[in-house]
């Protein structure tokens, strides 16, 4: 398929909406880019310049609407880089990892992000966060712009190289699943980079904590929800669980239809965005049908496509990331 799609990126006819070309020119644009985007966002949101952008939309411009309607509800201000997170001292250091957190996951999930990096540091681990990361490419090699693909794989595995972690932990499992098919040369160089990479949800889940920390009981109902590429790609559909399951009293249950797509597939929401609706009907029904009070899902873009749904059925469900969920429940002994 990505095959086809780089012949039909020569076709001018073919070409994705704007929305789908801007995003991916913003987020292939490098760190410092992402930064002022991520500064821009936020102060979007806080002076609610929405409101000229749905008068806008009165005149046409739908695709303004529809990035707009993928917004969290609140974005956090931009906080300052760190590069190197140091473990936990009340326990054994453990060894020193990376993390790749993925340019959606920056912009618009940071939480996931504190919480992995505060599991990591509990766990005995040293944290090295690459300021010259990139995205991960997966947008744009669905897209056919393979030589942009390629261009930004090559810098992720070059600034990672530098880092000497053990372990390359990717949050978000869309990113997970594009890493991993990092080729093994870029340039003539080998490189490790694919059999280091890790998706965090499934390396926390195989965790041994340290008798310093437990996880405080939560009585409820979380339901889970099971990205296509985690479950098709990285065969890791039950991770979520067993990460979740070291929540005393926690009743985990899969959102029914879990075999099917959602309908944000990357672009595809942006692509296709009625037909992305349409797909991620049958989901918002079980959502409301099961009742839970969280859903977690370890795709930025699912969450994203999930979280404006609920919002528009005014269905109060709040949406994370697994290791959000476990670090909000983490507690010294």
């Amino acid at each position: 398929m990505d095959s086809m799609r780089q012949q039909l990126a020569t076709d001018k006819k073919q070409s994705p909406p704007w929305t789908s070309r801007l995003v991916m020119k913003l987020f292939s644009a490098g760190p410092k880019t992402l930064a002022n985007l991520q500064q821009a966002l936020y102060l979007y949101q806080f002076f609610r310049l929405h409101v000229l952008i749905k008068y806008v939309g009165y005149f046409g411009s739908r695709g303004l609407r529809r990035l707009h309607r993928l917004l969290p509800q609140k974005l956090e201000a931009p906080t300052r880089t760190i590069t190197l997170y140091p473990a936990d001292t009340k326990v054994p250091v453990k060894g020193k990892v990376s993390l790749f957190t993925g340019c959606a996951n920056r912009l618009f999930d940071q939480e996931s992000q504190r919480a992995s990096l505060f599991l990591l540091n509990r766990l005995g681990y040293v944290v090295s966060v690459p300021q010259e990361q990139v995205c991960c490419g997966a947008l744009h090699q669905h897209e056919g712009q393979q030589k942009q693909a390629v261009k930004l794989a090559a810098q992720n595995i070059d600034s990672f190289a530098r880092t000497g972690g053990e372990h390359i932990l990717s949050i978000a499992s869309g990113c997970s699943s594009h890493l991993k098919g990092y080729p093994s040369r870029l340039d003539g160089q080998q490189n490790d980079f694919a059999s280091q990479l890790e998706d965090i949800t499934s390396f926390l889940a195989n965790a041994s904590w340290p008798g310093a920390y437990h996880f405080a009981p939560i009585e409820g109902k979380v339901l889970v929800h099971e990205s296509c590429l985690q479950r098709n790609v990285l065969k890791q559909s039950a991770a979520s669980y067993e990460l979740l399951a070291q929540i005393p009293n926690l009743q985990l249950e899969p959102l029914q239809g879990n075999e099917f797509c959602c309908g944000a597939a990357g672009s595809h929401m942006l692509n296709q965005p009625e037909q992305a609706i349409q797909l991620l009907a049958p989901k918002l029904d079980a959502a409301y049908q099961q009742q839970g009070s969280i859903l977690v899902t370890t795709n930025i873009g699912c969450a994203l496509h999930i979280q404006a749904g609920l919002r528009e059925r005014g269905l109060l469900i709040e949406i994370m990331h697994p290791v959000t969920l476990l670090a909000r429940q983490l507690r010294t002994a």
